[in-house]
């Protein structure tokens, strides 16, 4: 399977937590619990509400509206015995074409892209903002550009793509290399990796009773090997590691 990651810190998208709901029913704000009216008409300020919709899950009951405050569309949940759990800016998301952007957006992506080809761009927003993201090449790689509203850059990030792949499959290069360096070492998974104008094969390897971080490019070179974290806490700083066993000087 090929997945995609990014290699950068991006923004995060603060959202309201996920709710499963069952049965939904739109019910009058009047029927309701004082409680629960209460709370539903003072957090909906200024907006007037009239219907709610009643969900129930596992036998509990929660109570969720949508209102507009400030222009912008807002979900509130509150639980039935009347405590607000959330307000939270409903996020939309679409998808575009790089023709119907804002004038600004438009150059800013194809600026940053030295005018690439973008075969959608994907909307959402972001802490109120309306952002534009787009996947395009950039002298041979695969990049993903932010741009908010305005025509701002927001992330301009390499996106490197992985593939889970057999050791079997893996270049006789890297078999040899690996072979060469620890004979008896067995290999438990394989990552094939590129976007930085090279492919890497990153392999996890049990030499022994020990485990191994190991990176090797399609050509063989070996980049590193280094035991695996087991993420247990570090010794004393002179504490050595246990030599690799097994590994050719």
């Amino acid at each position: 399977m090929i997945v995609q990651r990014v290699v950068i810190c991006c923004l995060l998208l603060g959202t309201a937590p996920a709710l499963a709901f069952g049965d939904d029913t739109s019910v009058k704000l009047a029927s309701l619990p004082a409680a629960v009216r209460k709370t539903i008409s003072d957090a909906a300020k200024p907006a007037k509400v009239d219907t709610v919709t009643k969900s129930t899950q596992d036998g509990e009951v929660s109570y969720n509206v949508k209102v507009s405050r400030n222009g912008k569309e807002y979900r509130i949940y509150v639980d039935d015995k009347g405590v607000l759990e959330s307000i939270s800016l409903e996020v939309s998301a679409n998808v575009v074409k790089l023709a119907d952007c804002p004038a600004k957006v438009k150059e800013t992506l194809l600026k940053e892209s030295n005018n690439g080809k973008f075969d959608e761009i994907d909307t959402e927003v972001r802490y109120g903002v309306l952002i534009y993201t787009g996947m395009t090449q950039i002298g041979g790689r695969d990049y993903s550009l932010v741009v908010d509203v305005n025509g701002t850059l927001v992330e301009k990030t390499l996106v490197i793509a992985e593939e889970d792949v057999e050791w079997n499959q893996c270049p006789a290069a890297v078999q040899h290399t690996l072979r060469d360096l620890a004979p008896e070492a067995k290999v438990t998974s394989a990552l094939r990796t590129s976007g930085f104008g090279i492919v890497v094969y990153e392999l996890e390897v049990e030499i022994g009773k020990l485990q191994y971080d190991v990176e090797i490019t399609h050509d063989g070179v070996l980049i590193d090997m280094s035991l695996a974290d087991d993420g247990s806490e570090e010794g004393p700083a002179d504490e050595k590691k246990p030599p690799l066993p097994g590994l050719k000087p």
